[in-house]
């Protein structure tokens, strides 16, 4: 029994052992780099000046060998010289001071520029170059790490320590390199904060703050450079909430806005260098929907406008047609409607049926139908944020040739067809032997003349063409029409040297073919009839006796005259 406890045991160590072998331990890195910051000097007492840094980050990894301060000096000859206090490896997070004293505070007094250094294995971290002298130190001493993004009109209250400030130095503001104002200030809490209420209409973008001495021996008086501040600024809202997709958003800094302004604009979840005039295509997406928060950022705050950006929707109430109505399998013209007005992907309905919608080089959009109902229908407009229908309608009616007034039988003969023809449109009207192509409909009727076709009667159908994809749609009809006979009576001269005329006379001649002889000859139409048509003996035809003949379809016409070709 201790045996088989024995091997359990066993067997469950060994198994614990492998799970904790595939545990996967990830140590932990720090990627900040270590930082620092050079501090102003604390003027103790009269023995030692007493140089501060402050270590504001040191990295977890970094492996410090050595930190410091490196002081550059002048004897009291003047020579230069550049000096090392090494403060060791201890280096902790916090203050650092470190002490000036004897012949060091005597060069400390005459002016020097320090800079505190922390060396690790990997790399050295400096921070900033500051200056000290006896006759222009500093009579404050500032906290690090602040920084001040303000308005004007803002009250801003600096951290350090102002002992003797007040009564003795006033407070001037740099606007630029020509101006500068005074401004009042308050010390507070026990000499720990100076206050003051910055002023209006700064027109820069950063300002430098100073005390002077009050002095009244007329001696320039030394600046002591306090600390710089940003100036804000406000946009406006825009004077018009809905843009369309392809325009540009106008937004203007408030009057009292520094000149150059700091702005990030928000549209959306998205930000936008500030321009005068932002394309705000480039920060929307029609997969978003078509309405974006508009504000933006100044570098301290967010403001966001009390209303949404609106990309321009389509007008129900503005968009047409250009036809009043058309037929089925054809197409229609919208007006006061324009890509310009459609943002992202959308579809299209005519009724109930899906069309698609194009726009052509003159941006006028149009589409087509195929077999509708009669009736009335609006364009509808589909996208992910809204649904549109037009509150005008557009007329769907199938073509309907009513009756036909042909008055004269002969090829070439007006006939007039009636219809619910729309006026300006082309139509064909088709025959088996031939076709009468573009016909322009006017009043209802469509007028032709009659093409060449053989004698007798041929019914005939109307076509008109789709202009989108360029098919014709065929409508038969009831309607037929009456061919007479072509004719032929004669010709004159019967005489003539090669390349000399010849009148043929007839019926409906103009749409006959002509030989000479079996040459053919072409024929030019002498009249409106068509009953007389001119023909030129060929050049090349031998002196001789020759037939005049012509054709229509199967049918041959010829006279019993013949021409005689003489020679020149």
């Amino acid at each position: 029994m201790n045996k088989i406890v024995l091997v359990l045991c066993l067997v469950t160590v060994s198994l614990f052992q492998y799970s904790c072998k595939q545990e996967e331990i990830i140590p932990y890195k720090d990627e900040k780099p270590t930082q620092v910051e050079t501090l102003a000097v604390e003027i103790i007492n009269s023995e030692q000046v007493v140089l501060t840094a402050a270590v504001t980050y040191l990295n977890a990894q970094a492996k410090v060998v050595d930190h410091g301060f490196d002081v550059e000096y002048y004897d009291a000859s003047g020579k230069r010289g550049v000096h090392n206090f090494s403060l060791g490896k201890d280096a902790q997070p916090g203050k650092i001071r470190f002490p000036l004293t004897g012949e060091w505070k005597v060069a400390a007094d005459r002016g020097i520029s320090y800079t505190y250094y922390l060396r690790t294995e990997q790399d050295t971290t400096r921070g900033n170059i500051l200056n000290y002298s006896k006759d222009y130190a500093n009579p404050f001493s500032i906290h690090p790490n602040q920084e001040f993004k303000v308005y004007g009109g803002e009250k801003i209250t600096l951290k350090g320590s102002f002992e003797d400030i007040k009564g003795k130095y006033n407070l001037v503001i740099d606007i630029n390199t020509n101006t500068s104002v005074t401004v009042p200030f308050d010390i507070t809490d026990n000499n720990s904060s100076l206050q003051l209420t910055l002023p209006l209409g700064i027109s820069a973008n950063k300002v430098a703050l100073y005390l002077t001495p009050i002095t009244n021996n007329g001696s320039y008086p030394h600046k002591h450079y306090l600390i710089e501040v940003d100036i804000l600024g406000k946009l406006n809202p825009p004077s018009n909430y809905t843009l369309s997709w392809i325009e540009s958003l106008q937004l203007q800094p408030s009057s009292d806005s520094p000149t150059y302004p700091y702005f990030q604009v928000i549209i959306g979840n998205r930000m936008a260098r500030y321009e005068s005039y932002i394309s705000i295509r480039d920060y929307i997406n029609a997969s978003e929907g078509d309405s974006y928060r508009l504000g933006y950022y100044n570098g301290r705050d967010t403001v966001i406008f009390p209303h949404k950006l609106q990309i321009l929707r389509p007008d129900p109430t503005n968009i047409g047609f250009i036809e009043n109505r058309i037929h089925p399998h054809s197409s229609a013209h919208l007006k006061n409607i324009g890509f310009n007005n459609i943002f992202g992907e959308v579809s299209y309905q005519f009724g109930s049926q899906a069309v698609q919608v194009r726009s052509n080089n003159q941006g006028i959009m149009s589409f087509s139908i195929g077999n509708m109902a009669e009736g009335e229908y609006p364009i509808t407009i589909i996208s992910n944020s809204y649904t549109i229908s037009s509150q005008t309608t557009l007329r769907v009616e199938k073509l309907v040739a009513t009756r036909i007034d042909q008055q004269n039988t002969a090829m070439g003969s007006e006939v007039t067809i009636y219809g619910n023809f729309i006026n300006g449109k082309f139509y064909n009207v088709i025959f088996e032997e031939n076709i009468e192509y573009g016909i322009a409909a006017t009043d209802g009727q469509l007028r032709f003349t009659i093409p060449k076709l053989s004698a007798g009667k041929h019914k005939l159908s109307i076509g008109y063409f789709n202009n989108e994809y360029g098919e014709q749609h065929i409508v038969p009809t009831a309607l037929s029409i009456d061919v007479a006979l072509a004719q032929y009576t004669g010709f004159s001269p019967k005489k003539g040297q090669p390349g000399s005329m010849v009148t043929l006379k007839g019926k409906s001649l103009a749409f006959a073919t002509v030989f000479f002889g079996d040459t053919f000859v072409f024929a030019y139409r002498m009249n409106p009839s068509g009953d007389e048509v001119q023909i030129e003996v060929p050049r090349y035809a031998q002196p001789g006796k020759y037939k005049i003949s012509a054709q229509v379809f199967a049918h041959w016409m010829q006279v019993d005259d013949v021409f005689e070709v003489v020679n020149p």
